[in-house]
């Protein structure tokens, strides 16, 4: 199990994944959007901050895709895949203002 080291203060995980199927699935993760593509073995792990309107998560698999749905933010997230960060640094906010929906 990979854990990340350099993640900033009052981030706390909320989800880790590993593919063990036999072909690669897509990740994806609404309101970033991000989608990342995850071959067999591969691992991933998603950190909010913990002031966020991001729990309850809502996930759902299919053969080919695993989908995430935050509550209301998601905003200040970090992606690790296989322990690299892979959070698409467009999407993401300081921590201090966080995106809200609604």
């Amino acid at each position: 199990m990979i854990y990340p080291t350099n993640l900033p203060r009052d981030f706390v995980p909320i989800f880790h994944f590993v593919n063990k199927l036999s072909r690669p699935i897509t990740l994806s993760l609404e309101l970033a959007p991000q989608e990342i593509v995850l071959a067999p073995s591969d691992e991933v792990r998603v950190f909010v901050y913990k002031g966020d309107v991001t729990l309850p998560i809502h996930m759902e698999l299919a053969d080919d895709y695993l989908q995430i749905h935050p509550h209301q933010s998601w905003g200040n997230w970090y992606v690790y895949k296989n322990g690299e960060d892979v959070s698409g640094e467009s999407y993401r906010t300081p921590y201090t203002e966080p995106f809200i929906v609604g």
